[in-house]
């Protein structure tokens, strides 16, 4: 169930955001996921760090993380 959340947000992140947002996954079984999950406290599961800085619980309905995004990009 998780795999197909992360696969609809990733889909939809490309959507809606085309270019300007690069969604990138990466397993917490890598050393690189081991690195960004100590890194950034994120908890079980998924999580979507938005510019290496605000870290959201990948669960949240996506109309959250889309706002989030949108309001990083606005601020860039």
């Amino acid at each position: 169930m998780q795999q197909r959340k992360l696969g609809e947000v990733y889909a939809r992140l490309l959507e809606d955001f085309g270019g300007r947002v690069v969604p990138v996954a990466v397993g917490l079984v890598s050393l690189r996921g081991l690195w960004l999950s100590l890194k950034h406290k994120a908890g079980k599961g998924f999580s979507i760090v938005i510019d290496g800085k605000r870290v959201l619980a990948g669960d949240l309905p996506y109309e959250t993380i889309k706002c989030a995004i949108e309001e990083n990009l606005a601020k860039s």
